[in-house]
């Protein structure tokens, strides 16, 4: 029997289509009642004519194609164009549902009106499962060859690899192949286990799993064409089912670079363990030094301008500074440091720490700077990018060894946005740019991909952390500029820092001492909450000595009990951050509920909770860094109480 369509119809006889058994064929008229009835389709939909002649030829649809109107659907289209043809879901007479391929074609009186159609349906049900098994297989393939886990399977007896994932050929360096037998796969690479020795074949976990039901996760080594790696291997066996066969299916994922960073992590704990300590110390000193900067500002206040201790007070000044300045490395270090951004002149802050510098770098080493003298500012942590340029330094002293140049320059830069060489995508702009540059050993290409990465490092187990330019990194992102790097073996480096420029920037170096600004006495009070008496009892002098009426309290909780006690609310309320209880940002919102008008006015030189950085973050300017000179606390509370119009 040829393959039956309209046209071939034509030649077979009515008597040949009525015994034709592949096809479903019948003539349905022009309202859609099914007018003649096949053996075929009798044993495709188990209706004998009978039953079915006379009825809509809707009744052979599923009822999700039927509400939707299909049978209307397909016989619009063949009147309007001769045919339709399409695959749907059809109905037998018990109710269960098929896929079928019809075509419906127009019969045509001979004046050219519609007379009725023919339908031809073939049972394709097997064809569909076949293809969505296909297809759901290429599924189950492509969703394995995503999976980062090396996947093998293996049939029921583990004598023979039926399949493995695009893991595990990267793992293995394409070394397995579809079909490949275990011993072969023995023959080619050595499995150890955790204490290096090689396991007898029988021992291997995928062998091992064809006798048991699992195997829990074990570490395993094995010996690849890459090298030695580090597994974690887990074997389970799948029990037949659906037509598919019994299999053995082993996970094996490459842990090396675990192992290896579980050295690294426990180097981050004992350096973490080291930045408390420096935290806490810094912290304590902080409070030291602003007791001593305070009381060294109001000694000199009482002195007369001739009387020579000045310039003793002045030098224990300076001192004070430079140990709040080392403080605040100590703190950036155990990232307990508020970060407090400002407009800075680069050029001010490498010449203020060219001294130190110079010690860190040693008499072998050529130092120079050259800076240029119309740099413009940039927005950032002064002790964030004192860091930054250090650590920078120090780099580059290994990089030299024991003789050679180093030099650090400052320029303006505008760029475009298009050069290459960033660590990052670049806005085009004007920038300051810094650039640290060495005589030392240089950097290949591959060392470069890696520098800013946490724990990575080139130097020797003992000398580096991994975390210096890693530290620069995440400094100079923070800032809004970028890093490029110029590096070659044997042909030192160069390290060059962007940040957006802030323009011109022309500003007076501020000589130590500072004159008290001048206030009125009972114009405003203020709220003072610290837990740390010294300096409670230094800030508590300098505020009456310039005429504010000050309250006091040795915590948070203190101090909302006055605020609750008060019959009209103060006008600041000062307070450190850091205090046992009570923290000053806790203070700060339970205030607020009590007066929303209250100015607050944030001190601490050290923050261990990030909602701090965030508090700090929104509003840098009602913060003030500990240790404070008199009359930096005296200008701030001043900027906070009055208002920019009033000044």
């Amino acid at each position: 029997m040829p393959e039956l369509t309209p046209e071939t119809l034509i030649t077979i006889s009515q008597e040949s289509i009525e015994t034709v058994r592949e096809y479903a064929i019948f003539l349905v008229d022009k309202k859609g009642m099914i007018a003649t009835w096949n053996e075929g389709a009798t044993l495709m939909k188990q209706y004998l004519p009978g039953e079915i002649i006379g009825k809509p030829f809707a009744t052979l649809f599923s009822e999700e194609d039927a509400a939707r109107g299909q049978p209307q659907i397909e016989m619009d289209q063949a009147a309007r164009e001769g045919r339709y043809e399409g695959n749907g879901r059809r109905r037998k007479k018990d109710g269960s549902i098929f896929e079928a391929h019809v075509v419906l074609t127009r019969i045509q009186e001979a004046d050219g009106s519609l007379k009725g159609y023919l339908k031809i349906t073939r049972d394709i049900t097997i064809e569909v499962r076949s293809k969505k098994a296909e297809a759901q297989q290429i599924w189950l393939q492509n969703l394995m060859n995503v999976i980062p886990t090396a996947i093998f399977l293996f049939d029921a007896d583990a004598s023979h690899l039926l399949f493995a994932n695009k893991a595990a050929f990267e793992l293995t360096g394409n070394a397995f192949s579809d079909g490949m037998s275990i011993d072969a796969i023995r023959e080619s690479f050595h499995i150890r286990n955790a204490a290096g020795k090689i396991l007898d074949w029988d021992r291997v976990p995928p062998i091992q799993a064809a006798k048991k039901e699992k195997i829990n996760s074990i570490p395993m080594e094995w010996n690849l064409p890459q090298g030695k790696v580090s597994l974690l291997v887990t074997s389970e066996r799948l029990p037949a089912t659906h037509g598919f066969p019994e299999v053995l299916l082993v996970a094996m994922e490459d842990v090396t670079m675990l192992k290896q960073g579980e050295e690294k992590f426990q180097q981050a704990q004992k350096m973490d363990a080291v930045g408390r300590l420096a935290g806490g110390i810094a912290h304590d000193f902080n409070n030291l030094l602003t007791v001593i900067r305070g009381n060294a500002d109001l000694i000199s206040e009482r002195l007369d301008v001739e009387d020579p201790s000045r310039e003793d007070l002045k030098e224990l000044q300076k001192a004070a500074d430079r140990a709040a300045s080392l403080t605040g490395q100590l703190l950036a270090y155990s990232r307990k440091q508020v970060v407090a951004p400002s407009v800075l002149d680069i050029n001010e802050i490498i010449v203020d720490i060219e001294k130190m510098l110079h010690r860190l770098i040693g008499e072998r080493i050529r130092f120079k700077t050259l800076l240029h003298p119309e740099i413009g500012g940039i927005r950032a942590d002064r002790g964030q990018l004192e860091q930054a340029i250090v650590n920078l330094v120090i780099n580059a002293k290994d990089a030299i060894g024991n003789g050679g140049d180093l030099w650090i320059y400052t320029e303006n830069a505008r760029l475009k946005g298009t050069e290459p060489d960033f660590v990052f995508p670049i806005e085009p702009g004007d920038y300051v740019k810094v650039m640290v540059m060495d005589s030392g050993h240089g950097m290949t290409d591959e060392v470069k991909r890696h520098l800013f990465e946490p724990f990575y490092t080139t130097k020797s187990v003992g000398k580096g952390t991994g975390l210096g330019l890693y530290s620069v990194y995440t400094i100079v992102k923070a800032s809004g500029g970028n890093i490029a790097i110029e590096s070659a073996p044997g042909q030192g480096a160069t390290f060059s820092l962007y940040f957006p420029s802030m323009g011109a920037v022309n500003r007076p170096r501020q000589d130590t001492h500072r004159p008290l600004p001048e206030r009125k006495p009972g114009q405003a009070t203020i709220l003072l909450a610290e837990d740390e008496a010294l300096v409670r009892t230094l800030t508590l002098k300098i505020l009456k000595k310039a005429g504010y009426e000050v309250l006091e309290a040795e915590n948070g909780g203190r101090a909302l009990d006055i605020l609750h006690s008060l019959d009209a609310p103060p006008d600041l309320l000062l307070t450190d951050l850091v205090m046992p209880g009570l923290n000053g940002h806790e203070l700060a919102l339970k205030a607020l509920e009590l007066c929303p008008d209250l100015r607050i006015l944030f001190m601490s030189g050290y923050a261990d909770d990030p909602e701090f950085r965030m508090g700090m973050a929104s509003s840098p300017d009602a913060f003030l860094a500990k240790p404070f000179a008199a009359a930096d606390l005296l200008a701030k509370v001043r900027d906070i109480l009055v208002p920019a119009g009033q000044k």
